[in-house]
């Protein structure tokens, strides 16, 4: 029996196999998904749409999602609101709108 449902879910895992990215290859079955800038953007394209349509029902990201990215969410977790300056040398707080 399937842990989650999701339309068309077998076009969906044959276009899930065809990523480069293990973590979204396993995670997929289970109805979750990850999102980062270390992805090919082809993935994070994918992983977008697919949470969009709601077939990946949770997904942990980075701050990639925060710059032009709307996406429906039900519940969002911060773990925190800081995030490293290279210029500065040092971690500064995110912008209001970021959050």
């Amino acid at each position: 029996m399937p842990l989650f449902e999701c339309k068309d879910k077998q076009r969906l895992q044959r276009e899930v196999g065809r990523s480069r990215n293990d973590q979204v290859k396993e995670l997929f079955p289970y109805g979750f998904s990850v999102h980062h800038a270390g992805m090919l953007r082809k993935d994070r394209n994918m992983v977008e749409a697919m949470f969009h349509n709601g077939d990946i029902k949770v997904l942990c990201s980075t701050s990639t999602l925060a710059w032009g990215v709307n996406l429906p969410a039900y519940c969002v977790l911060i773990k925190g609101t800081k995030v490293y300056d290279s210029s500065a040398g040092a971690y500064k707080d995110v912008g209001v709108f970021d959050v």
